[in-house]
C-alpha cells in the first residue's frame, strides 16, 4: 500500500517537472503587449498623476459627487462625461429603485394598519346587552359575535399583509434587488 502512495507522488512529481515552465522573458513579453492592446482600445496614452497634481488637489476626490463637474477643455474629449446609454441605465435603475421603494413602503404601511386595526379588536370586549359606537353614537359592534367575527377577519388581513410583505422581500431576493431598496 506505501509502495502505491510512493509511486504516485513519485508520478506526480516526474509529470510537473516535465511539463514546460513559462520563462520570466516570455511573462513580461505577454504583458507588454496586453498593455499595447489596452493602450490600443483606449485610443491613446495613460494619463500620468504626478505628485504636484495630488498636492493641488487639495484633498478632493477625483469622483466626488457633490463636488461640480469641471468643464472640458475645448477640443480635448471628455473623459469625465458618461456615454448616452450609461445615462440611461443610471436613469432605469434610480426609476426600478424608487418603484421596489414604493412597494415596500405599501405593503409596510399595509401590515401596519392591519396590525393597529386587529390590537384595536382583540383589545375589546363585550357583555350582552352592551355595545360599541361611533362619536355619533350608532352602534359599530352590537354582539360578542360579531366582535369574533370582526377579529378573526382583522387577523386574516393581518396574515394576509404580512404574507404579501414577506413575498414581495423574497421576490426582491430573487430580482438581486439590493437590500437597501426596501427599506
Amino acid at each position: 500500500m506505501r509502495w502505491r502512495f510512493a509511486l504516485t507522488i513519485l508520478l506526480l512529481a516526474a509529470t510537473a517537472a516535465s511539463s514546460p515552465a513559462q520563462s520570466l522573458s516570455d511573462a513580461a513579453q505577454k504583458e507588454k503587449e496586453r498593455r499595447q492592446k489596452v493602450r490600443e482600445q483606449s485610443g491613446g496614452e495613460s494619463r500620468v498623476v504626478t505628485g504636484e497634481a495630488l498636492k493641488s488637489n487639495g484633498g478632493k476626490l477625483a469622483n466626488d459627487p457633490k463636488a461640480a463637474s469641471p468643464s472640458p477643455k475645448a477640443g480635448s474629449p471628455s473623459l469625465l462625461s458618461s456615454p448616452p446609454r450609461a445615462i440611461d441605465e443610471s436613469a432605469s435603475r434610480s426609476n426600478e429603485e424608487s418603484q421596489w421603494r414604493s412597494r415596500a413602503r405599501a405593503a409596510e404601511a399595509r401590515v401596519e394598519r392591519a396590525q393597529k386595526a386587529y390590537d384595536t379588536l382583540r383589545d375589546m370586549y363585550l357583555v350582552n346587552g352592551e355595545y360599541y359606537a361611533d362619536k355619533d353614537g350608532r352602534p359599530l359592534v352590537t354582539s360578542v359575535e360579531q366582535l369574533q367575527r370582526l377579529t378573526e377577519q382583522a387577523r386574516a388581513e393581518l396574515d394576509a399583509a404580512k404574507k404579501a410583505l414577506d413575498d414581495l422581500q423574497e421576490s426582491a431576493r430573487r430580482q438581486n434587488v439590493p437590500p437597501g431598496w426596501l427599506r
